[in-house]
């Protein structure tokens, strides 16, 4: 009888290296799905952590009293004040209160109450509205942003310390002034029963410390 040998294939000491691989081929396509898992999630933080704003803090805050004003004056420093709530000042910025309010004549909405001009009060559009650029003028102070156009009344008015006002008046009499520093600056303002008042807000408090002092050259009674 004839008799065909065959052969049995026969592991080895270090056994079928080709057996183990594709026994683990679902535990590294397992591994795999969750390192791009893990990678896109981290991606996805990255991206929600850049878009996400910083939260802001008051660089300043300042406030005038409201209270022995015209009701005429009252309406017009107040939508002067409406005017600078919510701008933003960007980084290296300067502003405008002239530019920013646009005018405040008639067509603007406002309407005539006692201005001082050339030390007199007499009845124009937009009376009142010089104490909201006195109230943004001194939180600029207070917030450390250098001021770059600023002028005062013939006469000292009485909402306000001796020296710390700020006249404004169209075209060419402005209140500005700079923000320097790398964040944005965001004003904030709002009418409280008597007070008018104005916030400058930004996601980092300056290192320095402001400290205002005046000095009174002159007084006429």
């Amino acid at each position: 009888m004839d008799e065909t040998a065959t052969s049995v294939p026969q592991p080895t000491s270090e056994g079928d290296s080709r057996q183990p691989h594709a026994a683990n081929r679902p535990l590294l396509w397992i591994m795999g799905g969750v390192l791009l898992a893990l990678v896109g999630f981290v991606g996805f933080v990255v991206r929600l952590m850049a878009d996400t704003p910083r939260p802001e803090i008051v660089l300043a805050g300042f406030a005038t009293n409201l209270e022995r004003r015209t009701p005429a004056q009252r309406y017009n420093a107040k939508r002067a004040a409406d005017a600078l709530n919510g701008v933003i000042i960007p980084p290296g910025a300067t502003f405008s209160f002239n530019k920013t309010v646009k005018g405040w004549t008639w067509e603007q909405g406002y309407v005539k109450a006692p201005v001082s001009y050339d030390g007199e009060l007499v009845p124009a559009f937009g009376g009142g509205v010089c104490q909201t650029s006195t109230t943004l003028y001194n939180v600029a102070l207070m917030a450390g942003l250098p001021i770059v156009e600023r002028h005062h009344h013939v006469f000292a008015p009485h909402y306000i310390t001796p020296g710390r006002d700020a006249a404004v008046a169209q075209y060419d009499i402005d209140l500005r002034f700079k923000n320097p520093y790398p964040w944005a600056v965001r004003l904030k303002t709002s009418v409280h029963a008597n007070l008018l008042e104005i916030s400058a807000l930004g996601v980092e408090k300056p290192s320095s410390e402001v400290r205002i002092l005046t000095d009174v050259l002159s007084q006429e009674n």
